[in-house]
């Protein structure tokens, strides 16, 4: 039993940038429990998460000191603070750094690496073939990055690009993003995606508010994909609002050889 797209999903990517739907539960089931175990490991203090932190300088001296304080790992460069620490830890520095009136927080969230050969990656990588054709299996699952991504209550995502890629030996293909949450109206985190933005073409934020775009909530099953060998879309993830709110979600980037399998 295998997941088949519809044929207007393929359309909608490759004539906007952007396609969204569910994957019924039946599809990902078994597979999707390895990473919600590791995901509760995350959460429940079991294993170290990391953190990604961009804000400006008033943030950034926030974010140094209470690492200091406590003794945990953090690397600040350019405005973009990477931390790895228990999340009963980076929780209380997520609210700290929330509730300061003069630190700016551009994006935030926790992330954990997931194992390219996992099983649930085989359900993604099929998909992808779907849309842009075979590729050498193990080339493209080593070379992709698959990670847990997780969100708190003010989590969130400022509007940004991913697309830009220069590789003669490999093409960056999509940005993909599965959910495996349990999302309800009003919980905030909803990721809203610019329509129809060509990769050559530049784009500077403040064009935002003037392009076509699409919102879409991190409902269990739903799958995302922007994509990178026309589009370039630009995008951004709301702000989580509810406190006992996690997004879950499992993102790649997936990279693949130029020489397709004949």
């Amino acid at each position: 039993m295998s997941f088949k797209v519809e044929d207007k999903h393929k359309d909608a990517l490759f004539s906007t940038g952007f396609t969204s739907f569910m994957i019924p539960n039946k599809y990902f089931e078994r597979d999707i429990k390895p990473v919600e175990e590791l995901t509760n490991k995350l959460l429940n203090n079991k294993q170290l998460v990391d953190m990604q932190i961009d804000g400006n300088d008033k943030c950034m001296q926030y974010i140094g000191d209470f690492c200091d304080e406590l003794g945990i790992y953090h690397d600040i460069k350019n405005n973009t603070a990477n931390i790895t620490g228990y999340h009963e830890d980076l929780s209380e520095l997520n609210k700290f750094v929330n509730s300061k009136k003069y630190a700016k927080v551009y994006q935030s969230w926790y992330w954990g690496e997931l194992e390219s050969n996992s099983d649930i990656n085989n359900l993604f990588f099929s998909i992808y073939q779907q849309f842009y054709g075979m590729k050498k299996e193990l080339m493209t699952l080593q070379k992709s990055n698959h990670r847990i991504q997780l969100y708190e209550q003010n989590q969130h995502i400022y509007v940004h690009r991913d697309g830009d890629y220069n590789d003669d030996s490999f093409d960056k293909n999509c940005f993909m993003l599965f959910y495996y949450g349990d999302w309800e109206d009003g919980f905030g985190g909803e990721l809203e995606v610019g329509l129809g933005i060509n990769k050559d073409l530049d784009f500077v934020e403040s064009d935002w508010d003037n392009i076509d775009k699409k919102i879409i909530n991190s409902e269990r099953g739903r799958l995302a994909i922007l994509d990178f060998s026309k589009f370039n879309p630009p995008h951004k993830v709301h702000k989580v609002l509810d406190n006992k709110f996690i997004r879950k979600g499992i993102s790649t980037i997936w990279i693949s050889p130029k020489e397709e399998v004949v």
